[in-house]
């Protein structure tokens, strides 16, 4: 749908300082597909993937069946840390990264990480997959530009998603790509499903070229602010000798670490039979220095919800 493809060409450039035409955008279905056909297209069996450690399942799954060997690249509080493992691994055809908000860890990648890894691709010739995820919720100072827009070669692909932001049921999501390969990317997306419904695009067109998807972030970024709050406040007056955590400027979740080590999945397992849903932080580790914790998102509950499930998280921990 050509409309939204030219709306979203122009919110990306003035907001996230993305360097794009209305040809470069491609529509998706949330931005996994995104990452599917990113897989899809520019790997090949048995080809080396740096991923961030502990990182995104979706991307890690996708990746897998395509045929990728992951590499694990070790996460700190300024994000992906490619000194740590760039002499000892195979250099990379492609690197993950979600440097505004990483998942699950929820640091932002520095502007001196950023162009590091932009100069790192450069000489190694690898693509680097953008995945911009919760960018668009930042609760404190302004945000960094997106990689893409800094970037002089066109090896980068952006990869955005309005079914987070929004709603999950409209799933919708895009990706800029390198001009030299939009085409055989659009390709690839009419051989999955054609398109996304049009009358869903046609109908998102027309709310952020009418000022609600910038009413709706302003007013969605406020609520999550406080929430986070909450859940911040509450954790450290119920769980502060179990767990630990650092309070984010952007995001959905808070990520709480485990001061001893715990068997947070079988945790998640038992909070699951009395209605509570844990994301075990173990579970998005895929080498072998795993730490133990949960995931915990905040955006969709109220106060006494998440006072409530704090509650519960207690009584299982204790």
């Amino acid at each position: 749908y050509a409309p939204l493809r030219e709306t979203l060409a122009d919110y990306l450039r003035a907001c996230r300082a993305v360097q794009c035409t209305t040809e470069q955008v491609l529509i998706t279905c949330g931005a996994q597909q995104a990452l599917d056909l990113c897989s899809r297209l520019l790997i090949d069996e048995g080809d080396p993937v740096w991923i961030e450690e502990p990182g995104y399942p979706g991307a890690r799954g996708a990746l897998l069946a395509a045929g990728a060997e992951l590499i694990p690249v070790p996460v700190d509080h300024d994000g992906l840390c490619i000194d740590a493992i760039r002499d000892r691994v195979p250099k990379p055809r492609l690197i993950y990264i979600s440097p505004s908000h990483q998942y699950p860890s929820g640091t932002t990648l520095s502007l001196q990480r950023r162009l590091q890894l932009l100069d790192f691709g450069h000489q190694e010739q690898a693509w680097i997959i953008e995945d911009d995820y919760d960018s668009e919720f930042r609760y404190h100072g302004r945000p960094l530009a997106s990689i893409q827009g800094l970037a002089s070669n066109a090896n980068v692909i952006y990869i955005g998603t309005l079914s987070k932001v929004l709603v999950p049921a409209i799933r919708l999501g895009y990706m800029v790509a390198p001009k030299n390969l939009i085409a055989a990317f659009e390709k690839a997306r009419s051989f999955v499903d054609t398109h996304p419904p049009t009358v869903t695009q046609a109908a998102l067109d027309d709310f952020i070229r009418e000022g609600y998807f910038a009413s709706h972030i302003r007013r969605m970024r406020n609520l999550y602010a406080t929430r986070q709050e909450i859940l911040s406040h509450t954790l450290n007056q119920h769980l502060h000798e179990i767990l630990t955590h650092t309070p984010r400027e952007t995001g959905m979740h808070l990520t709480a670490y485990a001061k001893t080590a715990l068997d947070d999945q079988a945790i998640a397992a038992q909070a699951a039979q009395t209605g509570l849903q844990l994301r075990p932080l173990s579970s998005y580790f895929i080498g072998p220095n795993q730490q133990s914790g949960f995931v915990l998102g905040y955006a969709g509950f109220d106060k006494n919800e998440l006072i409530t499930g704090v509650e519960q998280l207690r009584q299982l921990l204790s």
